[in-house]
Parts: structure tokens; sequence; C-alpha cells
């Protein structure tokens, strides 16, 4: 025999699976189900990588994009929001060229455009690309800097070689 608590549990839960019937059944229950099931395809689908890409004359100058240095032209970062961006470009024996570059989006990241793109199964790739060209500097090479430098390139290959060789240990 149940004990009137246990009776009232069953009622709690058979009234539960009628009210969720009944809410799938109505017209607003059937819109709602459908958007959320649009919503979790479009997690699914249609996506787009946004990448920075930098070269300079001559390769080999260090970047550093909003003062955080980021590598070695040439030189390929994903970014995530749009806007302007400070771009300091230094090599040894060559003067430091700083400038702003200005991020856009293309046409297919603008509203309502955006959410279109997001329904198609296609991954699109925004990619901006910056030449810079470097000028040789004029007088003595500062040995200090050169020795910086150098530190730099050092500890830039070894990054990367600890990326390229994760398993590898010093």
């Amino acid at each position: 025999m149940r004990t009137p608590l246990e009776s009232s549990e069953c009622m709690i839960i058979n009234y539960s699976v009628v009210l969720i019937r009944l809410f799938v059944a109505t017209l607003t229950g059937r819109i709602i189900c459908g958007l959320v099931i649009v919503g979790s395809l479009c997690l699914l689908i249609g996506c787009a990588e946004h990448r920075i890409i930098i070269t300079s004359e001559p390769p080999g100058a260090n970047v550093s994009i909003d003062s955080k240095e980021r590598g070695l032209t040439p030189l390929s970062v994903p970014f995530t929001f749009y806007g302007n961006r400070e771009v300091a470009i230094e090599r040894e024996g060559y003067q430091t060229h700083k400038s702003i570059i200005s991020v856009k989006p293309p046409i297919f990241q603008v509203f309502p455009f955006d959410i279109l793109m997001l329904l198609i199964p296609y991954p699109f790739i925004d990619t901006h690309t910056y030449y810079f060209i470097l000028e040789k500097q004029k007088g003595k090479t500062d040995i200090k800097k050169a020795l910086e430098r150098m530190e730099r390139l050092k500890e830039h290959l070894e990054e990367r070689i600890k990326e390229e060789n994760p398993t590898t240990t010093r």
C-alpha cells in the first residue's frame, strides 16, 4: 500500500508529463521547440576563421600587435574582434615601423548577413593581409639591441620547437 507522500509524488510526475505534452501540442510550444532545434543546428554548422597576415621586406622582422609580441614575419595570427590594431615591426639594422591598421569586417560579417552565413555549412576564411617595407637604419648598429634581438629569436625558436614536438623535453 502506498503512503500519501508516494501517491502525491506520482501525481506531480504525471501532471508534469501532461503539461509537457500540452506545451508541445500548442502552436507556441511548437514554435519554441522549432527555434531550439534551429538554434542548436546553427551552433553546429557554418563558421568563419579570422586571421591577420603580416609580411615584411626583409622577412624575419619581429611583430608586436597591440603592444604584445606575436612572432616573426611572415606572420599569421587569429583574431576575434574587428577594429584598429597598433602594429610595430622591428628588425636589427632597420628602422622600427609603427602604424595603426584598420581591420574591417567583410560583408558576410555585417548584420543581417552574419546570421544568414551561420546557416550555410561552409567555413569562411576572413584574412586581412598587410605588407610592410622596412627602411635601413642609418648609422651604427647598437650591440645591446642586437643581443636582445638574438635572445628573443632564441626564445621564439625554442617555443616553436616545443609546439612542434610537445613530447620531447629538455
